[in-house]
């Protein structure tokens, strides 16, 4: 299978460097937006802000079709993220249409950094660098981190404020393939949604239950993997100005799970292993706009999906129905799963239980991974 790694982050954030060293690593070959329109102010010339936009956009073109063309490739590019509202970058809509593994390899690297860099390093003069302000530079970066990652395929993060740690980096771009024991496709997959700080810190019921769920999660966990099956973590994660917010939140301003917070992230005692695929979601279902479907179709024969995690009520149901609609058998981890509402999650789980997905304790879904 073709295999493409998208290297995204912050302008300086260190995309050219660490996608050189992977394409290398990996015998892949390097599109870098930077070295396409270098070559291009080097045959067309110089000019201003009007000529480089359109000699930008003729990069984007010229790197677009070499990827198409290609047969895997590590491709490198500042990219226009949809929740920026911004003009400039490279359009990311042709990354999903790409014939292969798509991973996103993102350049996690804070602002004040990434601004130093950008002024101390020395690009062609063609980039017109010279005629930037810093301050407003480090105030659109600061704006540009807050959205986070693109979002358009496996993603994997890469702190370039570090030393880069290239063999820990390769291991985690690594397809993930899990064989089952009699060599054959994965039949089996875990789903934990939602076990995030934020929920937590913010709902006495579930800090409760946390110590539980834990242990009933990573005990799911461990055994899935004793028998090759894939786990898979799942996390809400919305932008600081919650213009990728539900509308509710947006009207009432509630700020949870914000990007660049730790209350986003998952909780830390959960055992989770760098080959796991990680899905940024932004609505209840862990489907809706993310990249799931092609990831469990890479990977996985017609399977059963065991669900795990919180909000009975709202992420688990709505990710239990969205995966029997794509005739998937679904199970519930009733040890696993819990929400800070009682009262829905007993009816959520009698109409799941009846209607869409039998509800198993652990013990159970352990015996069904053993035959």
């Amino acid at each position: 299978m073709k295999r493409f790694i998208v290297v995204t982050g912050l302008p300086a954030s260190g995309k050219s460097t660490v996608g050189a060293c992977v394409a290398e690593a990996l015998a892949l070959p390097l599109l870098d937006k930077d070295q396409i329109l270098e070559a291009l102010f080097e045959g067309l010339g110089v000019g201003d802000a009007q000529w480089r936009t359109r000699l930008s956009r003729a990069a984007d073109e010229v790197l677009q079709g070499l990827a198409i063309r290609s047969q895997g490739a590590v491709i490198a590019s500042w990219w226009q993220h949809p929740l920026s509202g911004l003009a400039s970058g490279t359009s990311p809509t042709w990354l999903r249409s790409l014939p292969g593994e798509v991973i996103e390899l993102h350049c996690k690297c804070s602002p004040h950094i990434a601004v130093e860099r950008f002024f101390a390093r020395k690009r062609h003069d063609g980039h017109l660098d010279g005629s930037k302000s810093k301050l407003e530079e480090l105030a659109k970066f600061e704006q540009l981190a807050a959205h986070g990652a693109l979002g358009v395929g496996r993603v994997v993060e890469v702190n370039t404020e570090q030393q880069l740690q290239l063999g820990a980096l390769l291991y985690r771009l690594k397809p993930p393939r899990y064989p089952a024991q009699q060599g054959t496709m994965a039949t089996v997959a875990l789903l934990v949604i939602d076990m995030l700080n934020d929920f937590f810190r913010q709902h006495a019921s579930l800090a409760a239950r946390r110590d539980e769920l834990v242990r009933s999660i990573n005990q799911l966990a461990s055994a899935f993997r004793a028998q090759g099956q894939p786990v898979y973590w799942v996390r809400q994660e919305f932008a600081p100005d919650l213009s990728d917010a539900f509308t509710a939140m947006r009207k009432r301003g509630i700020r949870t799970t914000i990007a660049g917070t730790d209350g986003c992230e998952i909780l830390p005692e959960l055992d989770r292993l760098p080959a796991d695929a990680v899905i940024v979601k932004k609505r209840y279902s862990a489907f809706f706009g993310t990249d799931l479907d092609r990831l469990l179709s890479t990977v996985i024969q017609p399977l059963t999906l065991v669900v795990a995690g919180i909000n009975t009520h709202a992420c688990i149901r709505a990710t239990a129905i969205d995966a029997y609609q794509r005739d998937l058998d679904v199970v519930i981890a009733a040890d696993c799963v819990y929400s800070y509402d009682l009262e829905h999650h007993e009816v959520t789980r009698r109409y799941l239980d009846l209607h869409i997905a039998p509800f198993r304790t652990n013990r159970e879904i352990i015996d069904l991974l053993e035959k």
